[in-house]
């Protein structure tokens, strides 16, 4: 059996390798690395799985193969050039004195690229919500903007938002709707509905490929009000004595007498 030191230091190991492209030019098949049971297989590896990690670990301490790469004169100064694709698709061109640097540097711009690219297709709640309402502020009045604006980051940014949107569960939205259900009714209602609103536009723009939202209901979430008491004849009266000659007046009157 493999120890967690050694588990994680194979696991370490099939990485580099895995970025450094040797590892599929060693077995020509792609790594995938899995939990600390189970350290990584190779399908169809002409290998006894139980010496993986010595033989991965051998495998690193040989020397990296640099790629032979073409040059250019810059100001007089020979430097090695390649070309790779970023997240766009778009040819940039990175340059270094040295073969070795420019392989450094080619792995670690292939890194960013990879992250931004998954970062791009999978915001986190934080900034796909802030998209979410600036989209909504073109249709929408300033006040109720407002309101949104409020609920989302209170609520829902709060609990989420360093999440990947596209990792987002079902359980995980009725977890961060746990503190929201001690809020009032008409508050815990806005709250799933501007969850469902999100996830929903997350879903027809692509972002996500399932939607965790569908079967998620508002009934029985937060707390009902109490009834409200109407004023006795006396608290009527004295209210009106108070506010007489004043501009909020006439309104109380109407309200209490319900006056057309």
């Amino acid at each position: 059996p493999v120890g967690n030191q050694s588990t994680n230091n194979g696991v370490a190991k099939c990485r580099e390798l895995l970025i450094k492209r040797l590892l599929q030019d060693i077995f020509r098949i792609q790594m995938w690395v899995l939990s600390e049971k189970k350290v990584c297989y190779f399908l169809n590896l002409p290998l006894d799985k139980s010496h993986c990690i010595t033989e991965v670990t051998e495998l690193a301490k040989r020397k990296v193969v640099i790629p032979e790469y073409g040059t250019v004169m810059k100001r007089g100064v020979l430097y090695y050039r390649t070309r790779i694709k970023d997240a766009n698709g778009k040819l940039i061109a990175l340059y270094a004195r040295t073969p070795e640097e420019l392989y450094d540097r080619e792995i670690e711009a292939l890194e960013q690229i990879d992250n931004a690219t998954f970062h791009r297709k999978s915001p986190i709640v934080a900034e796909y919500c802030e998209k979410w309402l600036l989209m909504q502020s073109i249709h929408i009045r300033a006040t109720i903007l407002t309101d949104y604006t409020s609920k989302v980051r209170r609520h829902i940014i709060k609990e989420l938002g360093q999440k990947r949107i596209a990792d987002v569960t079902l359980d995980d939205i009725q977890l961060a709707l746990v503190p929201v259900s001690k809020k009032s009714v008409s508050v815990y209602k806005s709250v799933v509905i501007l969850c469902k609103s999100i996830f929903r536009a997350a879903k027809e723009s692509h972002v996500i490929d399932e939607n965790p939202t569908i079967y998620l209901d508002a009934k029985g979430g937060g707390v009902p009000q109490e009834e409200r008491r109407a004023l006795t004849d006396e608290q009527a009266e004295r209210l009106l004595d108070t506010i007489q000659g004043l501009p909020p007046y006439v309104f109380v009157m109407i309200g209490l007498y319900n006056i057309k």
